[in-house]
């Protein structure tokens, strides 16, 4: 496991405003492999050194290997041995073929056919699905309060952060991007399906729990229903990760390896990631990428 020595002229007091610090200030406290060196090393650590003494903890995982509370478990019980713990106080579980391998024989019976690709097509060949531009923007908690508040008065319901600020990003970039309204488009975001799978998955393991769960509709649709029905469905969504479900996609995606998996077809998709990133960012003593 590689490990970055870094140094950095202010204290850790400076910059502990993470709502406040410059991105970029943030993005140098973490490891930044490029694609081929992410997979020769799925794990990288950056410890950065402050003039005051305190230091802060980066790391540059890969999602193959696991997701974010997979690397909090890993980083947790890695902080409790160096707090000088004989055993930590939750056991790590890998056992990831075990757990999440494929069935045999295989069977696909829940809707996760629209996750394939085009036959002999790889969605990230093409020049335009390869132009990404990463954007940051703080969100207030006071600015979520307010927006969450008004949906609650319009329909009786109270939402997540997830389901409101979703609904509202997901309508704002298809109204932004000019998409024809007959063309379909997709929110699709992965799901924690440790407690949905028979039985659950162990506290303790910390690989890569989740599968990818999406909404549809036509850009039309999207636009013109109320944002809090957007923010209903992506809520209805969530309860399509059953343990048939999951089960199904493990082996939909075994069997369809060579063809391509993604966020499917010519359905223009949109990821939504920012969430684990504002969390992660607020914790500097374990920022992760």
């Amino acid at each position: 496991m590689p490990l970055v020595h870094a140094t950095a002229n202010c204290t850790l007091h400076a910059v502990k405003n993470l709502d406040d610090a410059d991105s970029g200030f943030l993005e140098q406290l973490i490891p930044d492999p490029d694609p081929e060196e992410s997979l020769a090393n799925p794990c990288m650590l950056q410890v950065t050194a402050f003039e005051c003494g305190e230091f802060s903890l980066g790391a540059a995982i890969h999602h193959a290997m696991c997701d974010g509370l997979g690397a909090t478990l890993f980083f947790g019980a890695v902080a409790e041995l160096a707090r000088g713990a004989e055993q930590v106080s939750l056991e790590p579980v890998w056992d990831r073929d075990v757990l999440l391998g494929p069935r045999s024989p295989g069977r696909v019976e829940a809707p996760v056919g629209d996750y394939l690709c085009e036959k002999g097509r790889n969605p990230y060949d093409d020049e335009e699905d390869r132009a990404f531009v990463r954007e940051f923007f703080h969100v207030r908690e006071e600015w979520l309060d307010r927006f969450k508040a008004l949906m609650l008065e319009k329909c009786g319901q109270k939402f997540t952060t997830f389901e409101a600020l979703g609904a509202f990003i997901w309508r704002a970039k298809v109204k932004v991007s000019d998409i024809p309204g007959d063309e379909m488009v997709k929110f699709s975001y992965s799901t924690n399906i440790r407690k949905a799978l028979k039985p659950p998955l162990p506290a303790g393991y910390w690989g890569n729990g989740c599968v990818p769960i999406y909404v549809q509709l036509t850009a039309k649709e999207l636009l013109e229903k109320p944002i809090w029905e957007v923010a209903e469905l992506i809520r209805k969504s969530k309860r399509n990760a059953s343990d048939e479900y999951v089960r199904s996609y493990m082996d939909f995606q075994e069997a369809h390896r060579r063809e391509g998996v993604s966020a499917g077809k010519k359905e223009k998709p949109l990821s939504f990631l920012f969430l684990k990133i504002y969390i992660a960012y607020r914790a500097l003593t374990l920022t992760t990428k």
